[in-house]
């Protein structure tokens, strides 16, 4: 998960003997956790994104650096990266160039706790091509990919990303990304919740609950006077908050996608699970599938693409 929590560096060097030292992530002179654990233990809300500025964001730099330190932790010394961005900020050929930087390092070498290592490539891509070509290894949905015109739809954390395709093929000028996702529903979900029964909940708590990481619950009054901790249910809220967001999204869409009638449109990314349900009302004169191992899709359809780089660079 794609969380991060600051830990002061007692309790960091505490932690490291009873939690995965993979987890614990130092850099600029100060320790972070990420992870499921880090939501969970996160005394404070994680810090406020602009979507247009992830890429360049501490969080970002954290999280990347606890990925260098899994490269270092295998053993192995050389490193090709590929990684995505949301499709209209991949267009800005200076913030690729700096997302660039944060993976390749100084002259391209890493230091980490577990070893140093080379970055030999970093190619940036639109993160949902790697959807695409995920979605497209499925031999069913490959066959209606090539029978019907259609769109991939990616519900991310801060933003949502459409590809359209033809014959089977991705209509790369077509690609375009509105910077709406899953956190903007999260935040009025909990906002909702905050009211009525849990005042210190975090955004990024119900956010692993809805990926079903971490259940949430209440502290409940039994009849004779004491409490006990009982399971929240969380549906509700959740849906009401992203019918309130669904409409800056659908906008979008219908926008850009013009006639969307007898369309194949395929949802994929962990917003699914928020607005997987809104997206086939909305567009139920098309053909709407949700992938069921949506959270993955991306980062599969990526590392395939990478895979084929680094063996055709190798054998030339």
């Amino acid at each position: 998960m794609s969380a991060v929590s600051p830990q002061h560096r007692s309790v960091a060097m505490m932690s490291a003997k009873s939690k995965n030292q993979l987890n614990l992530v130092h850099l600029d002179g100060e320790f972070f956790e990420v992870g499921i654990e880090a939501a969970v233990d996160a005394l404070l809300e994680p810090m406020r994104l602009i979507s247009r500025h992830w890429g360049r964001s501490q969080k970002y730099k954290i999280l990347a650096q606890a990925i260098l330190n899994r490269m270092a932790h295998t053993g192995k010394k050389n490193w090709r990266i590929l990684t995505g961005l949301a499709a209209d900020h991949y267009e800005d050929q200076q913030y690729r160039s700096e997302v660039v930087e944060v993976w390749r390092g100084s002259d391209g070498i890493h230091h980490t706790p577990y070893g140093s290592i080379k970055i030999l490539s970093v190619n940036i891509m639109p993160e949902i091509a790697g959807g695409f070509v995920s979605l497209k290894a499925d031999p069913v949905v490959r066959e209606k990919m090539q029978a019907l015109e259609g769109v991939v739809v990616d519900f991310g954390a801060l933003t949502t990303n459409w590809l359209p395709f033809r014959n089977g093929r991705p209509q790369s000028d077509g690609f375009r990304s509105t910077d709406i996702g899953v956190h903007d529903a999260m935040t009025l979900a909990t906002q909702s919740i905050q009211r009525y029964a849990l005042p210190n909940t975090k955004t990024v708590h119900l956010e692993s609950a809805v990926l079903g990481l971490q259940p949430l619950s209440i502290l409940a009054k039994r009849r004779d006077g004491s409490t006990e901790l009982q399971p929240l249910d969380i549906t509700i809220d959740v849906h009401e908050a992203a019918t309130k967001v669904w409409p800056q999204i659908e906008m979008a869409l219908r926008i850009n996608l013009n006639d969307p009638k007898g369309m194949l449109l395929l949802g994929i990314g962990g917003g699914v699970k928020v607005y997987g349900n809104l997206f086939k009302q909305s567009f139920s004169e098309s053909v709407c599938i949700v992938s069921d191992e949506s959270q993955m899709q991306n980062v599969r359809g990526l590392y395939t693409m990478a895979k084929a780089y680094h063996e055709s660079v190798s054998n030339s």
